[in-house]
């Protein structure tokens, strides 16, 4: 992430209040998802996140909301999952996201046998039984 030394330098809550006043456009974009959670991590441990009151909570959440790019409710999730593991780390990285391994194949319904139809008729493509 390229970030201005200033930035890095942000150690207490009215620094990071007198950065959001700032009229100044930020344009701080990161490399990388990895690299936007890695950032997020280090200030909320830097500032202490948990021991935060709930206006503090939300000015260090508007000041990551604007240096990473990130949404608000990204943000939440990512503090929540901070204050709950002590860490950050990428769900879809982390190999969580994945779909079913194979299609699921139909299976007749109740309605189905009550037909007459011979099940050849039911389900195209399927031999009847000898």
């Amino acid at each position: 992430m390229i970030l201005s030394p200033d930035v890095e330098r942000l150690h207490t809550l009215d620094q990071v209040r007198a950065f959001l006043e700032g009229n100044e456009p930020v344009d701080f974009k990161p490399r990388s998802r990895d690299e936007a959670y890695a950032f997020v991590q280090r200030t909320l441990a830097r500032f202490g996140y948990a021991r935060l009151g709930k206006a503090d909570k939300g000015a260090l959440r508007r000041f990551l909301a604007k240096t990473t790019g990130l949404s608000r409710a990204q943000l939440t999730r990512l503090a929540r999952q901070y204050r709950d593991t002590g860490r950050i780390v990428d769900r879809r990285a982390a190999g969580r996201r994945r779909g079913p391994s194979s299609a699921a194949t139909p299976r007749p319904t109740s309605a189905c046998s009550r037909t007459s139809t011979p099940p050849s008729a039911r389900w195209p493509g399927r031999r009847p039984a000898r």
